[in-house]
């Protein structure tokens, strides 16, 4: 398998990129991942694009031969991944049918979609990390949290596997079940990976719930229990002038954000603690992702220009940028104001670099287990134990 991933990646997709700038069909779907190619000091892919607002990245191998012996491994160790899990492997076929080739394709393409721009800088360094977290194991423990206050219902975690589209193969899984009937709440899922003595954070992404009617009793008791997160956290004067409409400008305030992360990141903090784990490093920006929502924007005025003057394409296409740019801001400031909300409630979180500053990364370090008294998620937190998995 070895020859065909370098000959795959060498041969067809570097010539893809610069024939087509980023743009790939496989099973009839189109996929959008625009960077260049930089080897041992020579560009071997270079194209630009009037189309997009953001340069895009070049990945500067500089060492072919560690670059071989890593992208071989972490291609093999991804398709195994992904093989021994039928649903993970389902979700391959759907996309890209059942050609070992195409798949592999795919799953190479879909690396660099989870890159940051620094990424791009260090290849080496990226995949050693990628490999390191496919090589993480799901633990054989699951945390089990409790909360005085609700009664018959438990706060359960677990690590689970997830497919090669989202930032990294597994994901923290949070909820609440009532131990009556069993249902389940889920929280926001925390999708990481562990390389060296780090947890690289990538996103917190909330879970499809039923529809508001068809919520049982139990979804609405956690609904009013969740803002109990907000005991002591008051709201500062620029912001209640914000959200009463007598200021245009939006002030950070860490009282603006989806309480139920708060929940998820309290048990991820004890899982970090049970495996010794105190650096953060949370990924804010990933710029192929950016990109190929430009890309597809641009691609899908196609169908407006038989109709429109090209003043109006030009005006769809910026407003369509603003939409763009303004949720990926929305999202990498929303995160950054959830992580110090929680750094509020547990002081021993300290931010020792926000993105931009050094890099595209915001970094935590973890001093001590100092809490808040007296707050829901400081009994969350102390009330939360590893549960060994029931074997069947």
């Amino acid at each position: 398998m070895k020859e065909e991933i370098l000959d795959l990646f060498y041969q067809e997709i570097i010539s893809e990129l610069q024939a087509n700038k980023g743009k790939f069909n496989i099973c009839d779907n189109t996929y959008y991942f625009p960077f260049q190619v930089m080897v041992e000091d020579k560009r071997i892919v270079s194209f630009s694009s009037t189309s997009l607002a953001l340069d895009c990245p070049t990945l500067i191998i500089k060492d072919p031969s560690s670059f071989n012996r890593l992208y071989t491994e972490y291609l093999s160790l991804q398709y195994q991944f992904i093989k021994q899990e039928a649903e993970l492997n389902h979700y391959l076929v759907s996309c890209c049918g059942n050609d070992t080739h195409l798949q592999l394709k795919y799953l190479s393409l879909l690396l660099w979609k989870n890159a940051t721009a620094e990424d791009f800088l260090d290849p080496n360094t990226f995949l050693k990390r990628r490999i390191s977290f496919l090589k993480q194991k799901e633990n054989t423990v699951h945390l089990m949290g409790k909360i005085d206050s609700l009664e018959e219902v438990n706060i359960q975690s677990k690590i689970s596997k997830q497919f090669a589209s989202l930032e990294t193969p597994y994901c923290f899984q949070t909820s609440f079940t009532a131990s009556n009937t069993q249902e389940v709440y889920p929280l926001p899922e925390i999708s990481f990976g562990v390389f060296e003595d780090a947890v690289y954070l990538y996103s917190i992404k909330g879970k499809k719930r039923p529809a508001k009617e068809k919520q049982s009793s139990f979804f609405k008791k956690i609904d009013r229990f969740l803002y109990k997160a907000n005991q002591d956290v008051v709201p500062d004067q620029e912001y209640l002038a914000y959200i009463q409409g007598n200021d245009e400008y939006y002030p950070e305030n860490i009282s603006d954000i989806s309480v139920s992360t708060l929940y998820s990141l309290t048990m991820f903090l004890k899982y970090l603690e049970i495996n010794h784990l105190s650096k953060i490093v949370t990924v804010s920006f990933l710029p192929l992702r950016y990109l190929a929502k430009e890309q597809a924007l641009f691609d899908s005025l196609t169908l407006y220009r038989m109709f429109y003057s090209p003043e109006k394409i030009e005006s769809i296409y910026l407003a369509g940028l603003v939409t763009i740019e303004r949720d990926l801001s929305n999202q990498t400031e929303k995160l950054v104001r959830t992580l110090r909300r929680l750094a509020y409630h547990f002081p021993s979180l300290e931010i020792s670099s926000y993105p931009f500053d050094m890099d595209s990364s915001l970094y935590l370090n973890r001093k001590d287990r100092k809490l808040t008294s007296n707050h829901v998620l400081t009994e969350l937190y102390n009330h939360t134990q590893e549960q060994e998995k029931s074997r069947k």
